[in-house]
């Protein structure tokens, strides 16, 4: 009687929705239901028994006891199935692994930029373009280089207002037809009542919806003249040095009525951001966003607490379809403008400029930043990010990158 053991075959398999790839000379399995990781050498016999799932050809591969036990994958086939990421199931009689769906992007238009042999010109542009900010100040870069949006709410210095921005925008705005479902950002730092008259006429024409941005001292005219305003929303600015009186005021309008208000509290330091902390619970404000500034002189702020370690990587789950999203384009960029009343549009104000309104239609300049420009597509595919496992989990490059001159804001990779 054979009292020998036979040796059994598996279908080891990963589920749709987790991610196989390789990094940092590994292999690595991530869930983006619940987050779990779980990783092996890439060493080059698993390499080849991978090839499926590292293709994307299939996410199932036949496996035998021997080869299991040769390859010491026993372990990470352990940690697959712990995690909920894969399992290993035995073959029966079945001759050929079946095919499981790998995670696929699917989009018209493989990475990066659109051809412009690919798309016309024409409406259909639009369906890109998600909002538009209109600043009525000029655009004034500070000696660090690099121009963000609340810099102005920030800066002691007074920001004027530019004369004539109505000429300027009223033609732009005509070309935004009633079909277009993006947003309208309005950034003002000081509205007098004749300001803010002027800022709704001009706007109404649009019927998107409109977020102003504003410092604390400009309140609306009137109770009644703000209600009648019901496709708007509103962003104030507070710093330290900001009237208290003020601060009051928007609190007992937002008590009075159901606009939309969001705080936005800059903060630059150490102290700026203890006393933020101290005015939210003192002001029981919910609705409050705390907004690290950078100023040219507080790198140090930067380094000891915006910057992430892993374990801020790893406290949330990212979907498929974020990562997906990142490998893409800059989630945090993309679909937005940026113009100025010198009738100069940007994609991103640290950048050079798409054109100027009056001489290239809204378009053309959509299509350009799609075919040609580096904002919207700034996603992390230069060193260091690119040798890094959390290199999609990670969000895409932001604006304190930028101001900060730096590829990344974590300790994982310099």
């Amino acid at each position: 009687m054979n009292t020998e053991e036979h040796e059994m075959n598996y279908y080891f398999y990963l589920e749709n929705y987790s991610l196989f790839f390789e990094k940092e000379g590994h292999f690595f399995v991530y869930n983006t239901c619940n987050g779990r990781w779980a990783d092996c050498l890439a060493r080059p016999d698993l390499r080849s028994l991978f090839t499926p799932f590292l293709k994307g050809i299939n996410y199932a591969v036949s496996l035998s006891d021997e080869t299991i036990a040769a390859c010491q994958l026993r372990s990470f086939i352990d940690d697959v199935r712990e995690a909920f990421s894969g399992d290993l199931i035995p073959a029966g009689d079945a001759t050929v692994a079946p095919f499981l769906f790998p995670s696929l992007l699917d989009f018209r238009c493989e990475n990066k930029k659109l051809d412009k042999k690919e798309r016309e010109l024409g409406h259909e542009v639009y369906n890109n373009l998600k909002e538009i900010s209109f600043f009525l100040h000029p655009r004034i870069v500070p000696e660090y280089g690099v121009f963000l949006p609340e810099q102005i709410f920030y800066s002691k210095e007074p920001a004027p207002i530019v004369e004539g921005w109505q000429q300027v925008y009223r033609p732009f705005l005509q070309q935004l037809t009633i079909s277009w479902k993006g947003i309208l950002h309005i950034w003002c730092k000081n509205c007098n009542k004749k300001m803010w008259h002027s800022l709704w006429e001009e706007f109404d024409t649009v019927p998107a919806f409109k977020i102003v941005h504003t410092g604390v001292e400009s309140l609306p005219p009137s109770l009644d003249e703000l209600l009648n305003k019901d496709n708007y929303s509103y962003e104030v600015y507070v710093t330290d040095d900001s009237d208290e009186e003020c601060i009051n005021k928007w609190l007992l309008l937002q008590s009075q009525t159901d606009i939309e208000l969001l705080f936005h509290r800059l903060i630059s330091s150490e102290k700026e951001w203890e006393n933020a902390s101290e005015w939210t619970g003192r002001k029981q404000i919910d609705n409050v966003c705390l907004l690290p500034y950078y100023n040219g002189e507080n790198r140090l702020f930067f380094e000891e607490h915006i910057y992430v370690k892993e374990n801020d990587i790893l406290f949330e789950v990212i979907k498929k379809k974020d990562i997906f999203a990142r490998k893409m384009f800059n989630t945090n960029y993309f679909g937005k403008l940026f113009l100025f009343p010198d009738g100069q549009l940007y994609a991103h104000p640290a950048d050079d400029s798409l054109g100027r309104i009056s001489e290239v239609s809204l378009a053309e300049m959509v299509h350009k930043e799609l075919s040609e420009g580096r904002s919207w597509f700034l996603i992390r595919d230069q060193k260091p990010c690119v040798s890094c496992r959390y290199q999609w989990i990670c969000p895409s490059p932001s604006d304190l990158e930028r101001v900060l001159d730096r590829p990344n804001l974590c300790y994982l990779k310099n």
